[in-house]
């Protein structure tokens, strides 16, 4: 932090702390940066554990705030797995994160903590937080705070573009560079598990549980522990899981290393170390056909015998948490709550784009149905269908749409719109599953559509369904174009079957529309 913004750090002290008398939040900080990233602490309130001094721009806040460009709150260690471990590194549980951006750039950002009493952060505190901000920004920006007079700032490349560069990078890290082999668990029935994972403190020494999916989003593992673990017993659960997978004759190259998510439900403060790690077992989770599923258990004495027989209860309990989540009717009502805020910024804005969103889905989910694809993929489809436009908003789409002709720039805009989807999408609880739906809802099966020109079988059958449905609700529709009648948009589909669609799929919708109309 230069000499500067220490000069004004007492003032921003006191707005801090005015920021935390509003929205009862007991802890503070305000991270800005001076001409780029990276974003280093400006002043602090509050907080007793050690605060992270510099964030990098892939920092899960920073990354959030510059695909989102607006507010948000996490309340839970369990409720984002992105975000927990920046809760967990300072021993809170809820954050509240408040950005100030200026033509397109981030320039900083509010980090408040757990309110008083344990209450949770709501959309009432975004609202509180923004007269605030704005005399931050104020403050900050009439000092020369952030490098340059703001009034005379112009960026050189525009938002949009930026968006779409930080959209590409957020697929290319969550879609893209994680390949699909077989069956999947979704982010949410991760969650679900990492939250099944904290009973395993009833049973007698545990201090430690990981639940490792290899395979899965690019390999995960959520460790719950009783206490804080240090480097080298994270170290010594990797050796254990690593000599098990071995033994079992799993090749340890392909599982590779997980990404961890460390959590520590229980909070008893108590250090685990390598040495208090006396005895770690690991099974398999067997779930279906899917593979790649571990589940591990430290303890710090050696179990005996009936301790050892309570583990399988449990490695049962855990087999039916995952085996109801996919199915049941709550994650569901969950992940169709995350799809609505995801569209809610365009209800009142865009109000044919929604409808238009949710025709598509509608008539996806019976086309999945009519070919009986698996429930579970009919689902993804389903919510595919209803968030495949959502980056739409963030680029122009009430100028672009309704253009008769396009610039080049203005045609670029509208090929990026899968990608923005696509990151907005797999940044929320959805995840990248439902991401890639979306990010190739407009390739074509010959290989000339876009984001990455895929072509044929390389594109998921539940894209290829939404770009049949997409198109023919575009068609029949008013929302881009005069409508056409069905039997109309029934031939074009039909003309372009093999080309632009996949023509088993376009067979289907032809065939299905027809027995509705018996």
């Amino acid at each position: 932090m230069t000499s500067k913004i220490s000069e004004l750090s007492s003032h921003l002290k006191g707005l801090l702390y005015r920021c935390m008398e509003s929205l009862q939040a007991t802890k503070a900080a305000f991270y800005m940066t001076e001409g780029g990233s990276p974003y280093r602490v400006a002043a602090s309130y509050g907080f007793n554990a050690k605060l992270a001094e510099e964030l990098p721009p892939r920092h899960p806040v920073v990354e959030r705030l510059l695909l989102s460009q607006k507010a948000f709150f996490v309340n839970g260690v369990a409720a984002d797995p992105r975000i927990a471990p920046v809760l967990f590194d300072v021993n809170t549980d809820r954050i509240l994160v408040a950005p100030i951006f200026f033509h397109g750039q981030l320039l900083g950002f509010l980090d408040l903590r757990d309110k008083s009493g344990g209450k949770p952060f709501t959309n009432a505190d975004l609202q509180s937080v923004m007269p605030i901000l704005r005399d931050i920004f104020d403050f900050l920006s009439s000092r020369g705070a952030f490098g340059v007079k703001v009034s005379e700032t112009r960026q050189q490349v525009s938002p949009e573009a930026k968006l779409i560069e930080m959209a590409k990078q957020v697929v290319s890290r969550r879609i893209t560079n994680r390949p699909v082999t077989g069956e999947m668990l979704s982010e949410s029935q991760i969650n679900t598990v990492t939250v099944a994972l904290q009973t395993i403190f009833a049973v007698p020494g545990v201090i430690l549980a990981a639940f490792s999916a290899f395979g899965h989003l690019g390999n995960v593992q959520p460790v719950v522990v009783d206490g804080e673990p240090t480097p080298d017993a994270l170290a010594k659960l990797d050796q254990k899981l690593r000599a098990w997978l071995e033994k079992q004759g799993e090749s340890v190259s392909e599982a590779g290393s997980p990404a961890r998510v460390t959590l520590a439900p229980t909070g008893s403060g108590r250090p685990i170390n390598g040495a208090r790690l006396a005895s770690i077992l690991s099974a398999p989770v067997k779930i279906g056909s899917m593979k790649g599923l571990v589940l591990s258990v430290g303890f710090e004495q050696p179990p005996d015998r009936e301790t050892q027989k309570l583990l399988t209860p449990y490695l049962d309990q855990v087999q039916e948490t995952i085996r109801s989540s996919i199915s049941t009717d709550s994650v569901r009502a969950m992940r169709q709550r995350v799809a609505e805020k995801l569209l809610e910024p365009d209800f009142e804005t865009y109000p044919e784009l929604v409808e238009h969103s949710r025709r598509v889905s509608a008539l996806a989910e019976q086309l999945a149905h009519h070919h009986e694809l698996p429930p579970d993929e009919i689902e993804m489809i389903r919510l595919a269908g209803l968030v495949h436009d959502v980056g739409m908003r963030k680029l122009e789409y009430d100028e672009i749409y309704t253009k008769p002709e396009l610039s080049e720039a203005e045609k670029e805009l509208v090929t990026s719109h899968p990608v923005v989807s696509a990151a907005l999408t797999a940044d929320s609880p959805l995840g990248a599953e439902i991401g890639r739906l979306v990010l190739y809802h407009h390739e074509r099966v010959d290989g000339t559509g876009y984001p990455e020109g895929l072509r044929g079988e390389q594109i998921p059958r539940g894209a290829r369904i939404l770009a049949i449905c997409e198109a023919f609700i575009a068609m029949t529709t008013s929302t881009y174009q005069p409508a056409m009648p069905e039997s109309a948009a029934l031939i074009q589909l039909e003309r372009n079957a093999g080309s632009q669609f996949d023509a088993a799929y376009a067979r289907g919708l032809a065939e299905m529309l027809a027995s509705q109309h018996r």
